[in-house]
């Protein structure tokens, strides 16, 4: 499972630290997750869990060639702890590539 580095980061907490991942549909449970790599803000704000327990079905990711803007965003997570939020909202801007300033990317 792909999320932010900071929402399993781990700086100031004491002890070892466990990861569970909370699946709501169709039926609520907790899979035990542990972090496999992660990387360091602001370069990399990624890590990967690998999730214990059965197999999840993964989220559909368009190709960045497909993303315009306006388009809408959803963003799912439960940083440093914290109860489960969602936010959404638009693709605002695209990088424009420096090889080509035609080409605009996601």
């Amino acid at each position: 499972m792909l999320t932010n580095e900071h929402v399993v980061q781990r700086e100031g907490l004491s002890g070892n630290a466990s990861f569970q991942v909370v699946v709501e549909r169709p039926k609520l449970r907790r899979l035990q997750a542990r972090v496999i790599a992660e990387g360091k803000v602001p370069d990399e704000d990624l890590a990967l869990l690998a999730v214990y327990g059965e197999a999840l079905t993964p989220a559909q990711i368009v190709a960045e060639d497909h993303v315009d803007v306006g388009d809408d965003v959803v963003v799912v997570g439960a940083p440093y702890g914290r109860a489960l939020s969602v936010s959404s909202g638009i693709v605002s801007q695209l990088e424009v590539d420096e090889q080509d300033p035609r080409v605009q990317r996601g």
